[in-house]
């Protein structure tokens, strides 16, 4: 199944009053969801690109939105997997400093583990962290990977002591995982 993304346009100016203000309020809004990336049947497209991934059962999880993140899911139990592509602007950095990147905002951060493996025909990096977020201990997964001019990014965060519950979600995910230019 194909689809094709909502055009991305700004809404005409109006003159002010509360009622065009209001109005003009829900348009950028309604325009901004409609140019955020939705994933239908496992297929997710943002700008130039097709993206391969199969998420959570979702009758298990609920779709969450999340700023920089293209998809995320949460569970009840605390347990979020999200993934977010990045096509512009980043320079050519190292995957290590692009994961340093995806840990900002943690505190207290304890490496736990680092591999690398193959994934759609790049290298990628896996880390393991024990973390704090507003003084709740987490663990997290990252998964960092650059593919032609893209950055693509995974993050599974778990209540601490609790990551093994949902792993095998976040690596499903990960091993869904396929870009392509449409």
């Amino acid at each position: 199944m194909s689809f094709a993304p909502a055009p991305c346009a700004r809404p005409p100016r109006r003159p002010h009053s509360s009622w065009s203000a209001a109005w003009a309020v829900a348009l950028i809004w309604a325009s901004l969801a409609a140019c955020a990336p939705q994933l239908e049947a496992g297929q997710l497209i943002k700008g130039a690109y097709h993206y391969a991934l199969v998420g959570p059962d979702e009758r298990e999880w609920r779709r969450a939105k999340f700023a920089e993140n293209d998809v995320a899911w949460v569970r009840e139990s605390g347990h979020v997997l999200a993934f977010n592509a990045t096509c512009r602007d980043h320079g050519d950095p190292s995957l290590d400093v692009l994961t340093q990147h995806l840990l900002m905002g943690f505190a207290d951060k304890a490496l736990v583990s680092h591999d690398t493996f193959w994934l759609d025909g790049r290298d990628a990096l896996r880390t393991v962290h024990a973390a704090s977020l507003d003084g709740v201990r987490v663990e997290l997964t990252l998964v960092v990977l650059k593919k032609d001019e893209c950055v693509n990014d995974f993050a599974y965060v778990a209540p601490y002591g609790r990551a093994a519950e949902q792993r095998p979600q976040f690596e499903a995910l990960v091993a869904s995982f396929a870009q392509r230019r449409r």
